[in-house]
């Protein structure tokens, strides 16, 4: 696995683009919000998650991949407040066996196994689309 972080100061409402040194499969980011925002492969692009209960995939205004790391855009809290510090730290599977990104399909059924290949070493960070991060 590779792990890569920094800080950036959030624009808003002007574009801050974050040099990341590989091509990342997850990136999690947390500034002003409280409230960190995360982007995992194979979501869209341009999509992205509050990391608080409920709350549905976002379209705009979080973190958008791009060939050399991210960008963030317009005025969201979570990612891009003028003269806020944000700090990001972003993943890459790099083959190595101790990384694992996968989705499935939420049936709202409690009490179900989902097995994924790796044991994680920390609990899984889980979406409402779900996208999940093991480190193992």
């Amino acid at each position: 696995m590779l792990v890569a972080s920094g800080t950036y100061t959030g624009d808003a409402p002007n574009t801050v683009n974050i040099a990341v040194p590989f091509s990342a499969h997850v990136i999690v980011i947390k500034g002003g919000a409280n409230i960190a925002a995360i982007w995992i492969t194979p979501m869209p692009a341009t999509n992205w998650k509050p990391a608080t209960g409920g709350t549905a995939l976002q379209t705009s205004g979080g973190p958008t991949i791009t060939a050399t790391g991210f960008s963030v855009t317009g005025s969201v809290a979570n990612t891009n407040t003028a003269a806020t510090t944000y700090y990001w730290t972003a993943f890459q599977d790099n083959g190595a066996g101790d990384f694992a990104t996968f989705t499935y399909t939420n049936n709202n059924t409690d009490n179900r196994d989902i097995v994924v290949g790796v044991r994680p070493c920390i609990p899984p960070i889980t979406m409402s689309r779900l996208s999940v991060l093991l480190l193992v």
